[in-house]
């Protein structure tokens, strides 16, 4: 169920810009989302399932094994997938080709070492790490975590 949760997470945020999160409740906005996604025509189903497909393929090729997980530096062990970090980067990158064209997607592949090694930096970052950690709700935490993760994404796609 937890993956159900993620890409309507995906969905959610895809669909309406985070700074336009407003809740306190974030079980009612999936919720909102849901029955949104549920009256979908199937060639909007049909668009979103390949841009979370092709999104997903980037993030694993960027992140690899990495990808979705919290690391505060290279040498520690994996955990596990995080939904928060989930949505964040994944809409970052979606967002990030969309409006950088397909080129944009090559050169974050490419970029991937430096990704990682920023991220790991940004995991550091105690409000970051909050964001992403504690309260992942909140409207100031939601902007703060899909802030962050969108211009780390830019700056390694131009």
């Amino acid at each position: 169920m937890a993956d159900r949760e993620m890409v309507l997470r995906f969905l959610a945020f895809r669909k309406q810009d985070f700074d336009s999160y407003t809740h306190q409740d974030f079980n009612g906005f999936l919720r909102t989302a849901m029955q949104k996604v549920n009256d979908w025509s199937e060639s909007q189903r049909r668009a979103a399932k390949k841009d979370l497909e092709k999104t997903l393929g980037i993030c694993v090729k960027i992140f690899e094994n990495d990808a979705f997980r919290k690391r505060y530096s290279v040498d520690q062990p994996r955990r596990p997938v995080s939904k928060a970090l989930f949505e964040c980067v994944s809409v970052a990158v979606s967002t990030t080709i969309r409006e950088f064209g397909p080129g944009a997607a090559k050169r974050l592949e490419e970029n991937g070492p430096s990704i990682r090694a920023a991220f790991v930096e940004l995991m550091g970052d105690p409000d970051f790490d909050r964001a992403v950690s504690q309260g992942t709700g909140d409207p100031l935490r939601v902007r703060q975590r899909f802030e962050s993760m969108i211009q780390l994404m830019r700056t390694y796609a131009q």
